[in-house]
């Protein structure tokens, strides 16, 4: 059975069927197994998919998808064996910051020298400019913080280093 949680992700339409039926999700209302809850949103540029049954938060096909070079972002609960992570994929590579169940902000743990951890920070900081690059691409206003104190339309990879 595996270990399940809820999951959902913002993916580009055109390629949201097949990408739902990779996770075991039917978009199609004439086939058995649809679920009306499995298309959340809609437009000519993205769909965003849910999936409330997710096994291990679909890792390996999200780690997939990213490789394969397709823009996408998302964030899955936690489960029994993982915490909650909010994911965004960008030119072929996956930027992942864990979070909590109840906020949409990435987690940046404090080191035991009382020191921000510099590496959990940069991709923090790298996830928020990949989920605003991929936002732009698929026309989503990026509200979510715009007074941010670096440069969203940064590349992720600049702050990487």
């Amino acid at each position: 059975m595996g270990d399940r949680c809820s999951f959902t992700i913002y993916v580009p339409a055109k390629k949201a069927t097949k990408m739902a039926e990779e996770i075991g999700l039917c978009v199609n209302v004439d086939e058995v197994g649809y679920d009306e809850d499995t298309i959340q949103e809609e437009t000519e540029l993205y769909t965003q998919l849910y999936d409330g049954d997710a096994n291990y938060g679909h890792a390996q096909e999200v780690h997939r998808w990213a490789k394969k070079g397709i823009s996408f972002f998302g964030h899955h609960s936690s489960g029994g064996e993982y915490p909650a992570v909010m994911f965004a994929a960008l030119g072929g590579e996956l930027w992942e910051v864990t979070t909590t169940d109840n906020d949409d902000r990435p987690l940046v743990p404090v080191n035991t020298n009382g020191q921000v951890d510099e590496d959990a920070l940069r991709e923090a900081r790298g996830y928020y400019g990949a989920v605003a690059m991929v936002k732009a691409e698929f026309g989503i206003p990026d509200k979510a913080n715009p007074s941010a104190p670096w440069d969203w339309a940064k590349k992720p990879e600049e702050v990487k280093s």
